[in-house]
């Protein structure tokens, strides 16, 4: 966050940046996009589950959601689905072997 600060001031030509304090990362949004257009412009036949066995996995798990995202992928977020409570995994299925997911990337330990 400390860097964000310092960094989100620079003037840039073609975007601007945004802080996503849960990954810890900084991204650029490009100016012909608005911050909304990356979570509503995109293609369903690039959908990617990403799920974390703990709450402990949320920030990788959610750094590669938001990469997924600039990349103009629809991206379905499953947390906390570990194998310790089965009716946690039990409600996570329909996302999970809906036939539009390509992708499943998972966050565990």
């Amino acid at each position: 966050p400390e860097m964000f600060q310092e960094i989100k001031s620079i003037p840039l030509s073609h975007g601007h940046l945004v802080y996503h304090s849960t990954a810890n990362i900084v991204s650029m949004i490009p100016t012909h996009l608005k911050d909304s257009d990356l979570k509503t412009n995109k293609s369903s036949s690039k959908k990617v589950v990403v799920a974390t066995a703990g709450t402990t996995d949320i920030p990788v798990a959610e750094e590669a959601a938001v990469v997924l995202e600039a990349a103009q992928c629809e991206v379905d977020r499953i947390y906390d689905v570990g194998v310790a409570g089965l009716h946690r995994v039990l409600k996570a299925l329909p996302k999970i072997q809906s036939r539009d997911v390509k992708c499943i990337i998972v966050c565990a330990g």
